[in-house]
């Protein structure tokens, strides 16, 4: 024992000698060593990025805690028993009393707030929350009138709805019902506005001119409150009946509010104002300028454009966002008083302030910019006021109107001061949104708003600056792993033309190269700009951004010379010397009035290879591609200008090179003159037709390279390809025309693609009713690139009885297996009222397929199974329940065998055939509303946001493209969104009453290229689709 402590101690020794020797080893940090300005601060809030599922979790809370303290019931005050018979009201019968009122103005803002969280969450429970509670006042408040009429007395909360007395009963009520009346039409709540509206357009003391006042605490005081408390409910009652009067009446309170009490110097306003006082003091009382500033906000919100004094609003609504910017404590939060570091930091102040500025930007009334960063440290302050039960903190009670500032200084606070939930859950809907549309950054340890995605991974950046340009690649950022090779496309828009995407039918040749190479070994990333040159591509900072995703393996093709002409220092100024000589040529730039030595064109070319060559890639040089000029029936070429100097720089230098100039032209002399004039668009750019004819030369030349050890990975079968539009329509079912609900499924064993859909029995003779949407079977067609698609059969089922009815099967591969998951309606019928369910089906080859499980979800009436494999790694289901108004709900399993229900997460509009998928760093997901597709977009799968427009709702003018595009699949593959989607072409202008023929039941599906743009899918269903699945 005494040797093993010895032992120890010594061991103890070696340790502590070991860390003293590191002590004094470790260099000390400073200036030299170390880039200070990262270190990370001690922030005392939160700072830095911020995701959409933290503030759900956050609103969540909140709901659940609120959802127990407002319980919406009447009791008997004597027996404390439920009454839910609300004929038997009386003198005893109360509102059951929870933690906050049902009926106050701190409760109306709370009430808009959850519309605003259910529609910013797609998360029913928040709008449930307030269509429950409205439908509960507006039913039980006859009852309670008769009480009042009968005795003079009645509960105090319906008291205050029945019979306001101020302002402060009326208006933030009516303006949330009015919303909600405007979302929900069941509610039946029109007596209920009308009486606050009555009360306060008619009833409310004035001033003189009209503007609303009290005589507290001095006699004509206006309060700044007051300003929330009357105009958005007058505004939306403007918004309600369409009247004038509503409008004018709102802009009036408005501008006679701020002429009186917005001080101009710190853009803020004071507190109150007294008619009877010759000085009037200013104290910047925080939750007052919310509610001014929310009334700005909630006006504008419907005021028209086109009122006279709109422009004036939206002034003020600047004016004042700008002056509280400037009030923002280093926390994130506002002061109780915005001017007084000494009062404390408040909390629904600065939620008021989040919300309002938030939905300004994403209004567009002001910059993202400029204040997305102000809102964002506010929200993360925020945060840190929600605690573990939902209750939100530091909250000023209930406060009254002081002329000195220890009266607001000491204003207590508290979790039941209700002031506080509404601008919190407000806040956080509107930064879902905010968050939806813009994407902000921490750039050099500050967050910066970005309008579009910043794709890189660096700690300091700068933006891009090509605006409608190509959406940047972070060079090398497609590697398959850290030995895999990338082939690098540098060059203009004869390579890639303007985005890429085949705007006005203009390709350029690299955006099809990676459709020729194995691209499970490779990756091309096409970096090749328009109206770059030689010279510009370096000047303008590309090569550099390129070079530093190069690594040794890697391969760089350079093709410039269509822009390296012109003029050297005017207009664009991209030219480069002509040669390939090391002489160059000061210029005094018109641009910039500054110098800059121009080069050769051969130097350029030669700078390319040698740093490609330092970073250990392979540079292969092409000559430019051919222009559609023609001397006699040659082609010209340029084989003495660009194309001699770039072949003669690849021979210096050791890089291989390819004469694309001449290969391609020696194709267009084969067609002639007329026929070349289909593969181009002008002079310069090519058609889809002209990109893959020299995309076609360029594989051919490297094919010829003796060596090149680029080849290996070159799909040679893929020059054979017949590339073309794909059909339009794409597919009619042979066997009973009504092909609708498709997807599509790679098939490993027989490497083609399979389009999996609902057969229905379109051409049935004798049907009753919709019994031709019953019994069928799941119809398959094939392809090999997703362009032309041939029938191929049935599924073989092994589920239900022999007249059972398929519908809508999704797929997915897991080790090997394929899983179905399908919709089945146990017989064929007439009407849609019968149950159907969801089964688990597996297959070894996509054909023939075993039942494995029903699976338990919400309702016996569960339809349109869409799977996909989460962030977390566990497997969702999303399908429609149409026993909750058709909405979307979710299960979620480990294994694809067991399943649990997860309930709604889609429930703003009703829809069928959800499907999810991921692009663009986003996930996304389309549910068939029947008027178009609407699309949802997150961030984490939790957090869903509709986009304004859905897509496939205006018709087409292909074959068949017609209608709306109906029940959709979405196949990404090689960066691209590919829609495949049905319409039933005979339901165009098909007068009432004649929907049931043959025509009218017929489907067809067709294919759609999905574009990015501005936060938004879109699709262009007219627009030729290149598709080339692999």
């Amino acid at each position: 024992m005494y040797m093993k402590k010895v032992i120890l101690l010594i061991a103890a020794m070696q340790i502590i000698s070991g860390f003293s020797l590191y002590a004094q080893k470790k260099e000390k940090i400073n200036d030299s060593n170390s880039p200070l300005h990262l270190l990370q601060p001690a922030y005392k809030v939160p700072y830095g990025e911020l995701s959409t599922g933290a503030i759900k979790k956050d609103l969540s809370r909140i709901l659940t805690y609120l959802e127990t303290e407002t319980p919406a019931r009447v009791i008997d005050k004597n027996t404390q028993k439920t009454i839910t018979d609300y004929s038997k009201i009386d003198e005893n019968a109360q509102l059951d009393k929870g933690a906050f009122r049902l009926a106050s103005y701190e409760w109306g803002v709370t009430y808009a707030a959850m519309l605003d969280a259910g529609l910013a969450t797609c998360d029913s429970r928040f709008s449930d929350y307030v269509y429950n509670r409205f439908r509960f006042l507006s039913e039980v408040a006859p009852s309670f009138k008769k009480v009042l009429e009968n005795t003079g007395s009645t509960d105090p909360q319906m008291r205050q709805i029945l019979a306001p007395h101020a302002l402060d009963d009326a208006g933030a009520m009516c303006a949330a019902m009015i919303k909600a009346s405007r979302l929900n039409a069941s509610l039946q709540l029109n007596p209920l506005i009308n009486n606050y509206m009555n009360y306060i357009m008619y009833h409310e003391y004035r001033l003189s001119d009209g503007t609303f006042a009290r005589n507290r605490p001095l006699k004509n005081t206006l309060w700044l409150d007051d300003m929330f408390m009357s105009v958005p409910a007058i505004a939306q009652m403007g918004k309600l009946t369409g009247e004038e009067k509503y409008y004018n009446e709102a802009v009036k309170q408005i501008l006679q509010f701020s002429s009186r009490m917005f001080v101009k110097e710190k853009g803020l306003y004071r507190h109150g104002w007294v008619e009877g006082m010759k000085q009037h003091p200013s104290f910047h009382w925080a939750r007052a300028n919310g509610w001014a500033l929310l009334t700005l906000v909630e006006t504008l919100d419907v005021l028209p454009q086109s009122h006279p004094q709109y422009d004036a609003i939206m002034e003020q609504l600047q004016a004042h966002i700008a002056g509280l910017a400037a009030c923002q404590s280093g926390e994130g939060f506002w002061h109780q008083l915005l001017d007084r570091n000494d009062s404390y930091l408040e909390t629904s102040a600065t939620a008021i302030y989040v919300y309002c500025i938030a939905h300004a930007i994403n209004k567009g009334w002001v910059d993202a910019a400029a204040y997305g960063p102000v809102v964002q440290l506010g929200w993360h302050a925020i945060s840190t006021k929600i605690n573990a039960q939902g209750e939100v903190e530091g909250t000023c009670v209930g406060t009254g109107m002081g002329f000195d500032p220890a009266y607001y200084c000491y204003r207590p606070v508290n979790t039941f001061a209700a002031h506080g939930y509404g601008p919190v859950i407000w806040a956080g809907a509107e930064m879902i949104k905010l968050l939806n549309s813009q994407y902000p950054r921490v750039n050099d340890s500050a967050v910066q708003y970005y309008s579009t995605p910043q794709n890189t991974a660096s700690p300091i950046f700068s933006a891009d600056a090509n605006v409608g340009r190509p959406e940047t690649i972070v060079a090398g950022s497609s590697r398959k792993n850290e030995i895999a090779p990338v082939v690098f496309v540098i060059g203009d828009s004869t390579a890639k033309n303007g985005q890429g995407k085949g705007d006005g039918d203009m390709w350029g040749w690299a955006a099809f190269f990676d459709n020729f190479f194995d691209t499970n070994k490779i990756t091309v990333e096409n970096h090749a700009l328009g109206g770059m040159s030689s010279r510009t591509f370096l000047t303008a900072g590309l090569w550099e951004k390129v070079l530093s995703g190069i690594k040794k393996g890697d391969y760089l093709i350079i093709q410039f010379g269509h822009n390296d002409g012109g003029p050297l220092n005017t207009g664009r100024a991209r030219a480069s010397l002509k040669g390939t000589g090391e002489e160059s040529e000061t210029v005094i730039m018109e641009r910039t009035g500054g110098p800059e030595d121009v080069f050769s064109f051969g130097h350029y070319i030669r700078l390319y290879i040698r740093q490609a060559k330092a970073h250990g890639a392979i540079p292969i040089v092409l000559s430019h591609t051919p222009g559609n000029k023609w001397t006699g029936e040659k082609m010209d070429r340029c084989d003495e200008t660009y194309g001699k100097w770039s072949k003669e720089v690849a021979e210096q230098e050791g890089a291989y090179y390819i004469d694309v100039n001449d290969r391609s032209a020696r194709k267009f002399e084969s067609l002639g003159i007329e026929k070349t004039k289909a593969y181009y668009k002008d002079n310069v750019h090519t058609t889809f037709d002209g990109a893959i004819l020299n995309a076609k030369s360029v594989v051919e030349g490297l094919l010829d390279l003796p060596n090149c050890p680029l080849n290996q990975y070159i799909n040679k079968s893929a020059l054979s390809k017949d590339y073309k539009a794909a059909d339009k329509p794409l597919f009619r079912d042979p066997i009973f025309d009504g092909a609708a609900d498709p997807i599509v499924v790679w098939n490993k064993q027989e490497q083609k693609w399979f389009m999996f859909y609902t057969n229905r029995r379109a051409n049935m003779t004798n049907s009753k009713g919709v019994d031709w949407v019953h019994g069928t079977p799941i119809g398959i067609a094939e392809s090999t690139d997703g362009s032309s698609w041939k029938y191929r059969g049935t599924a073989n089922i092994n589920y239900g009885s022999k007249d059972a009815t398929y519908w809508a099967p999704d797929i997915v591969e897991n080790n090997g297996i394929y899983h179905m998951f399908l919709t089945v309606v146990p017989g064929i019928f007439t009407d849609w009222s019968h149950p159907r369910e969801i089964v688990h089906l597996t297959s070894s080859n996509l054909i023939d397929w075993k039942f494995v499980s029903k699976l338990s979800l919400a309702s016996d009436k569960v339809i349109d199974a869409c799977i996909v494999k989460a962030p977390d790694g566990m497997w969702r289901m999303y399908y429609n329940n149409e026993k909750d108004h058709k909405s979307i709900y979710y299960a979620q399993s480990k294994d694809l065998n067991t399943w649990e229900d997860k309930g709604k997460v889609i429930g703003d509009r009703a829809g069928e055939g959800p499907k999810v998928f991921a692009w663009k760093g986003k996930y996304f997901m389309i549910v068939d509303n029947w008027n178009g597709q609407a699309v949802y977009s997150s961030n984490d799968m939790d957090n869903w946001r509709r986009q304004e427009h859905n897509i496939l709702k205006e018709p087409g003018k292909g074959i068949d493209d017609g209608t709306n595009g109906l029940h959709a699949d979405v196949v990404v593959n090689n960066g691209n969104a590919y829609i495949f989607y049905f319409t039933h072409p005979g339901r165009v202008a098909t007068p009432s009453g004649k929907l049931d023929n043959y025509e009218t039941r017929r489907s067809s599906v067709q294919v759609g290229k999905l574009e990015y743009e501005n936060g938004e899918i879109k699709c262009d269903r007219d627009k030729p689709v290149y598709i080339n699945l692999r």
